[in-house]
């Protein structure tokens, strides 16, 4: 089982780069439309709304192909400072909230994919972790 940083940094970027030509696009067209609604005056309440609607264009897979470019591709990495970036507090939670982690012990499951379809289970899951409660 991999399960060592280096090692899923390594195959999460040889896949990408294999398929830069088909997914490139893809990932820039939403990291530009991610950057335009947290760039904006909106509220966090609204940018957290408008990225919901972009989530929701989107499906499990595509969530789950998301959160891999942002957490362990090299040319993710802006997207994820997206979705770390905080006003007064608060995050637009696009992979899930604090609430979202508490009802996984409760036997649900993730909000926008499936945790059984991670592929490095305990290390995305920290990652997820990590990103839902800002460390």
């Amino acid at each position: 089982m991999i399960n060592k940083q280096d090692d899923i940094v390594e195959i999460i970027n040889e896949v990408f780069k294999s398929s830069t030509g088909y997914s490139g696009n893809y990932f820039r067209a939403l990291y530009r439309c991610l950057k335009y609604i947290m760039d904006s005056d909106l509220k966090m309440e609204d940018k957290k709304f408008y990225s919901g609607v972009l989530r929701g264009v989107l499906s499990s897979k595509e969530m789950l192909l998301v959160f891999y470019n942002c957490m362990y591709f090299e040319k993710g990495e802006k997207f994820k400072e997206l979705l770390e970036r905080e006003e007064n507090g608060k995050r637009i939670d696009f992979f899930g909230d604090e609430e979202d982690l508490k009802n996984l012990d409760k036997g649900y499951d993730l909000p926008f994919f499936s945790k059984e379809d991670l592929l490095f289970s305990e290390t995305d899951m920290q990652k997820l972790e990590e990103l839902i409660k800002g460390n």
